[in-house]
Order: structure tokens, then sequence, then C-alpha cells
């Protein structure tokens, strides 16, 4: 929990403590404060993807958390990983499967369906939003593209996207996909510039009913252009290559063909790493072309170096909060929509089911939690009714929220014994097409789906292909132990897809929405 860290402050908050009535204090909604990641996978302190990582405002709030180890997103994109989410809805109750999908535009849920804000404020709480929420492209002329708030008129009492006047800041002018140092200062940055907004209009401003404040940072998203002094932090002859990559594969000359950790995947599996020929300036696969150019190393460390830029952003909001009134009675969640590959199977970016694409930094503090690392296996779709649960004393229901039940869980009781013991199982799924589905079936839903429990994970596509990963000891996947299954594998296997939706339960695709790479 944060808390005030002056003596001055402490003792007036311990005498406001003793005169108010104990029914009062009881009574009294605990504000909530969501800091929500863009692309941020488990490079951070807190996870140990990665062994150079600098995030110690992060390793601060996880300190201070539920840290859950083992989270998971309920799918691999921005829209549709926030959708799911803040809906508390997964995929095939939305039809929001994929890129070029979007809640907005035909979706089950475009009208009727109350989100997580739009539910905090129908309990009297005040809304407020700034930066990337729901979701918002990084393109857009002098500042992030600016979705209109007639989108969402019951959901916020005050919405700025930093799209217009005091809100602007500078942009580089580089490519999505651009990496480098930034030509402008810290505090130009747009992230810098939502960051002070958030501290000054909600964490230092005075407020006649309990907050729900969300301050959506874009970075670490792409183009990777960091502030000098962070790239600084990454000198490049100290970079090491991706932990979940093969040794051999560590060079210059990998194709396809010679990849050792691509020998046993199914032809489904093949198929999502022939996605990421898209829109590909360095060749026919991302990862391939940024290995074989010798830029490997280099575009790590700019990675790592917008992950510290992201956490030095974390610190302000986790500083600013501490020093505020509203320190002691504020629950801070902070999550990031997905993960990101950096060539492990010659993966790039997110768009896949493998572990490095799917796990997300997950923590939760603040009133009625009890800190420290929770390493059960947990989706994002348990963050609507957790935090309901936690904030609101219930978890809503259908009539509650217009259409549909929430498909998570609250997992409250997970907040006052993180450590305990647990089985649970995390779902995600991805709506690739692969080539031979597409061609049979082009409008209809292709989902494909895993299922992360404790001890394996289990990947199962469309097409019926299969992997299966024995957990922990095969941390980064590089054996598929499906390759040549067992009965008592398959078995093991067969059992886990209860978890999985039927496919008669899938709803109809959401409409066109952006496809971008956001």
């Amino acid at each position: 929990m944060i808390t005030r860290r002056t003596a001055n402050a402490g003792l007036l908050g311990a005498v406001a403590a003793l005169a108010a009535p104990a029914i009062a204090r009881a009574q009294t909604p605990p504000n909530v404060v969501m800091i929500v990641l863009d692309d941020l996978n488990d490079w951070i302190e807190p996870l140990g993807g990665y062994p150079l990582s600098q995030t110690p405002n992060l390793a601060a709030l996880a300190a201070e958390s539920v840290n859950f180890r083992r989270a998971y997103c309920a799918t691999p994109y921005c829209a549709t990983s926030r959708t799911a989410t803040l809906f508390g809805l997964e995929p095939w109750v939305t039809g929001v499967y994929a890129r070029g999908e979007d809640w907005p535009v035909g979706s089950r849920i475009v009208t009727g369906q109350r989100s997580l804000p739009w539910h905090f404020r129908d309990r009297g709480y005040k809304t407020l939003s700034v930066g990337k929420f729901f979701h918002t492209g990084w393109r857009a002329g002098d500042g992030p593209r600016k979705r209109a708030a007639s989108q969402w008129p019951d959901a916020w009492d005050f919405l700025e996207n930093c799209g217009s006047g005091s809100c602007v800041a500078p942009r580089d002018g580089g490519d999505a996909f651009d990496y480098g140092p930034q030509i402008f200062a810290t505090e130009q940055q747009p992230d810098t510039i939502r960051t002070q907004w958030f501290i000054d209009n909600v964490l230092n401003a005075s407020h006649d009913a309990p907050f729900f404040g969300v301050i959506g940072l874009q970075k670490p998203h792409l183009p990777w252009r960091p502030p000098t002094e962070f790239l600084e932090l990454f000198p490049l002859e100290d970079i090491v290559y991706p932990l979940g990559v093969m040794t051999e594969d560590r060079r210059q000359d990998v194709t396809m063909a010679t990849d050792k950790d691509l020998r046993d995947l199914p032809s489904s599996a093949i198929e999502f790493v022939r996605q990421f020929g898209e829109r590909d300036s360095f060749g026919t696969n991302k990862a391939l072309g940024i290995i074989n150019s010798g830029e490997w190393l280099n575009v790590i460390r700019h990675y790592l170096a917008t992950i510290a830029f992201a956490d030095h952003s974390v610190g302000l909001v986790r500083s600013a909060l501490a020093a505020s009134a509203h320190a002691d009675n504020t629950i801070v969640v902070l999550w990031s929509d997905h993960g990101w590959q950096l060539g492990e199977k010659l993966a790039w970016r997110k768009f896949t089911l493998w572990e490095r694409a799917l796990r997300v930094p997950f923590m939760i503090s603040g009133p009625g939690v009890t800190p420290g690392n929770c390493d059960t296996p947990i989706s994002l779709i348990d963050l609507f009714p957790t935090l309901c649960d936690l904030a609101l004393g219930a978890v809503p229901t259908k009539e509650d929220l217009g259409k549909f039940d929430l498909s998570g869980t609250s997992r409250k009781s997970w907040l006052s014994s993180p450590t305990t013991p647990r089985d649970n199982v995390a779902v995600a799924s991805w709506g690739l097409t692969t080539a031979e589905t597409n061609a049979l079936l082009p409008n209809a839903p292709r989902l494909h789906l895993t299922a992360r429990s404790n001890t394996a994970r289990l990947i199962q596509y469309d097409g019926g292909d299969r992997e299966f990963y024995r957990k922990p000891d095969d941390e980064f996947e590089f054996f598929n132990e499906y390759e040549s299954p067992s009965p008592a594998l398959v078995a093991e296997a067969d059992a886990m897809t209860a978890a999985f939706p039927s496919p008669s339960a899938y709803a109809q695709r959401a409409g066109g929405g952006s496809d971008d790479e956001d």
C-alpha cells in the first residue's frame, strides 16, 4: 500500500483516524488509480524476464502490491486485449478476436454493455482518464489520435487524450518501427505530459466523490526512441540475447529452416511465424531481418531503454500519490495489455500464443491488499470482477452491466493471501486465420486457444494442431512434447481443453476498426 512519507502527514493521518467514527471510516469508498502500459512484457525487475532490466519504480510498486507473477492477457493485441479486460468479456463473447476488429464497430457490446469505468461511474465515482486506455493509435499529426469522448458518453466525467491545446507533445516524425535516441527531452515526451496532467488534475486535486482515475502510458510501444538518459543506462556491449532464444539460434545466419526452436512446431504454428512478414521493411520475416542485419542486440537495447522510460513515468505517479491527500485510501492497479517477443521462435511483436506474447505485469495495492507474490496463473479477464469486489464490495451482475455476465472470476480472496498455493487455468486466444482456414471460411471466427496451468501450457490451433510445454521446467517453451505425444499426454491435454469455449458459442466477428499496429 502506498502511504505518505512525511512524519507530519503520518501524524495528521493518525489523528484524523482516531477522530473519525469507525463506521464512517468503514464506509469511505476507496479511490482507484489505474496505470496501463502498452506492449510491456515481463522484462521488468519484479518478473525477471530479462537480466539487465532497470525498473526500480515497478519493483517498488510490486513490493507494496500483490504482484501476480503469472498474469496473462486474454488476447495478444492492444485493441482486443483492452476490449476483453475493460469489459471483462472474452473475445468469443464480444466478437473482437483479432486485428482490424473494434468493439464500437458492429460488436455484440457496441450498445448496452457497461465497461469498467462506466460501472464505477454508475456507483457514484468520478471517472477521469488521460492517455491510451481503450485503444488509440500512435499516429496523428502533432499528437496521439483523439477518440471522441462521445464514444463513451456514460463512462467518463472527464476524458483527456492529450490531442489538442496545452496537452500537445512534439513528435520526431519517425516510422512506427523506428529506434534510436530521442531528439526531445524527457519533459517534452507525450507520456511525461500525460503524467503531469494526471498528477495535477487527479492526484493533487480535490474531489467531491471517490475517483476512478486512469493514466494510459503509451510506452514501451513503438517507436523505440527513448530520451537519451535512459538509453545511456544500457551500453551496447552489455546487452545479451533474450533468454527465450536457444543458444544455437543466437547468430546472424538464421533461417526458418535452420532455427532450432521451430523444428518441433506444427504447421499451424509455422503460419503464426509467417505472419511477421507483414509490413516488414527488413525482409520476409521481421525477426529474421533484424537478426541477420546485425541489429538484434541494438534493438533489444532500445526496447530496454524505452521500458526504463515507462518505469520513470510510473515512478512520477507513485511519488505524487504517496505525497497526496489520497494516499491512504487509494487502490492502485497496474497492468500491461500484452507481452512482446524479440526473436523467440523467430517471432517479433505480439500476435502469438506463446509465453512471451501473453505474460504481463499485473499488480494491485491499497486498502484490503496484503502485499506478496502470487504465482498462480491469472488472466486479465479477472481484473474487472476482482476490482469491483475489492472497491465496491460486490461483483456486478448482468442486470448491472446490461447484456452479459462477466467472463472472469473475482480473485479478491487472493489479495489477502497471495502466496497460498492454488490451482487455476488462464485461457487466452488469438483470431489469426491460417492460409488453409481463411480459404475455406474467410469471414468466420477462426479461434486458436491456449490454456496455462500451474504445470503446463497447451496451445490448440483451430485445425487441431497442438503444442504442449511442461511448466515450470520448460520456462521458455523450447520443447514441444506434443510432437510425439504419449496416450497419457493426449489425455492430459484433452482434460485441459475443458477450459475452452465451444465453437458454437463464438460470436460473429466485429466490424472493421483500425488495423494500425497498436
